[in-house]
């Protein structure tokens, strides 16, 4: 029994009988979409950025799509949403105007509609996963850690694959960004790792029995080489992220903590202690120099470096200063004439308060702090019998996880993280929220309202976003020609407002 069978069975929830197919398709979705995106390269042509960011677009319009078909998953999604407290739905409403407004006045009133369009679908979907996650109450925890322990293993085994290939034979050479396949960049595989790694511990809870203790080895050979490939990409935000939302842990649940704190720190010493073997004793032992270029971008790194983060920082309050009300225009940042170093400032704070002014700043900032508040106050009110306490933490660990690593990169912004966002978040309401929270209280105004919200922003996404799919390709080459490295945003090529001529 999972600890979400507390909640009610979908037949008590939905009282018209109908079959909720939406449900257990929107969940397959996420799922398929986490286990296959890191480990194969499913869209050929498009390159391993836009590709997810495709896919995620898929994601949504699917989610959209079934809100707007299924009766089931629609009226669930009401009941989440009524669920939310009148501050949340007031300052969710406040947020999307002040984007809106904000793209009113911006250069590119296109591509900031773009940008609103899709973090209210990524809202809206959220809320759907939660729906659905109510629906499927006995296996939806169990095939969620299957799907978590199912990627961790295939991609131990790429990575492994490629560790022994690089070592065995020269001609090939060890370079460590080569050995993170399936992700444009290195740091993009790292932020994924911010949010799996707190939830590792998942299949251990739901899966493994005394007579199966191959899926508890199994899950601990997969985490400790996780954290074995994180000390590998030296990813400071990571690993400054992960020890912070656990201290962050520790202080808000104490002694109740302890079984997931004992996981982490026995899979990190152990990963730790492999990576210095591999990387240190190894080499020593060989007499090889074949490892220099993962000890250059690791321990040999200048801790001191920002790789640019100054300056993108500075810009991003230049650009606060300059219009504090509604900032420059979602996704302006990546309008910027003055920098060609990131098409956004690695700062999702800052990157907020420059794109969509102070106020919708103060307003996510509500949200988050709310939501964290209101979740350790349940836990101490109404605290779960276990495994259903430690999948509480380790939610918890790894929205903190993201949280903390946002204020060094752009985790907010690409395509596998909001789905890893989704997925985090949405579990969290469906365990948080009262169920029982009565459909005889939706207002009257609350269906319309969704329907033409969903379909408007169905409708940006295809109006506007799908075209470019085709040209995604001659867009990126046309950017290098002129000199300019790719500066992923939405697309690969994130940058906007460039006069290339």
């Amino acid at each position: 029994m999972t600890p979400s069978s507390s909640n009610q069975p979908a037949g008590n929830v939905f009282q018209d009988g109908a079959t909720p197919f939406a449900a257990p398709l929107l969940f397959a979705g996420f799922c398929l979409f986490i286990l296959l995106t890191p480990l194969f390269d499913l869209v050929p042509g498009l390159g391993m950025y836009n590709e997810k960011r495709v896919l995620e677009l898929g994601l949504l319009m699917l989610g959209a799509t079934l809100l707007l078909t299924s009766r089931a998953l629609h009226r669930g999604w009401l009941n989440i949403f009524v669920s939310l407290p009148a501050s949340v739905k007031i300052t969710l409403f406040t947020l999307m105007m002040l984007g809106l407004t904000s793209a009113w006045f911006s250069r590119l009133p296109v591509w900031a509609v773009i940008d609103v369009a899709t973090y209210v679908l990524i809202t809206i979907t959220t809320l759907s996963f939660a729906a659905a996650c109510r629906q499927l109450p006995q296996w939806v925890d169990k095939i969620l850690a299957a799907t978590l322990l199912a990627v961790m293993t295939g991609y131990s085994i790429q990575f492994i694959s490629g560790l022994i290939a690089a070592f065995t034979n020269p001609a090939i050479g060890l370079i460590q960004s080569a050995l993170f396949s399936n992700f444009a960049h290195v740091r993009f595989f790292s932020q994924f790792q911010s949010w799996l790694l707190p939830l590792s511990i998942l299949p251990v809870l739901l899966l493994s029995r005394p007579s199966k203790w191959g899926i508890k080895y199994l899950a601990a050979a997969a985490t400790t080489a996780w954290w074995f490939m994180l000390f590998t990409s030296g990813t400071r935000a990571s690993l400054l992220a992960l020890p912070v939302a656990a201290i962050l842990v520790i202080t808000f649940y104490r002694r109740a903590a302890w079984p997931w704190l004992r996981w982490m720190l026995l899979t990190a010493a152990t990963g730790l202690i492999v990576y210095l073997m591999v990387f240190f004793v190894l080499p020593t032992l060989t007499h090889t120099t074949s490892t220099a270029s993962v000890i250059t971008n690791t321990v040999g790194r200048d801790l001191t470096d920002s790789s640019g983060r100054w300056i993108l920082w500075q810009r991003a309050i230049e650009m606060i200063q300059q219009h504090p009300l509604l900032g420059v225009g979602p996704m302006h940042y990546a309008c910027d004439p003055t920098n060609h170093i990131a098409a956004h400032p690695h700062n999702s704070t800052l990157q907020i308060a420059a794109e969509w002014g102070l106020p919708a700043l103060l307003v996510m900032v509500f949200i988050l702090g709310y939501g964290i508040v209101s979740w350790l106050q349940r836990s101490r009110t109404h605290p779960l019998p276990e495994p259903g306490q430690t999948l509480k933490i380790a939610l918890l660990a790894s929205l903190l996880t993201a949280a903390v690593h946002a204020q060094f990169c752009g985790i907010l912004i690409m395509p596998l993280s909001q789905v890893m966002l989704m997925v985090v978040v949405g579990r969290m309401l469906s365990q948080h929220l009262n169920p029982a929270a009565g459909l005889d209280h939706i207002p009257a105004y609350a269906t319309p309202a969704l329907f033409i919200i969903c379909a408007a922003t169905l409708l940006t996404i295809v109006i506007f976003v799908l075209p470019q799919i085709p040209t995604l390709e001659h867009w990126q080459s046309d950017i290098q020609l002129h000199g300019y490295a790719l500066e992923p945003r939405f697309w690969q090529q994130g940058r906007l407002c460039d006069d290339l001529g």
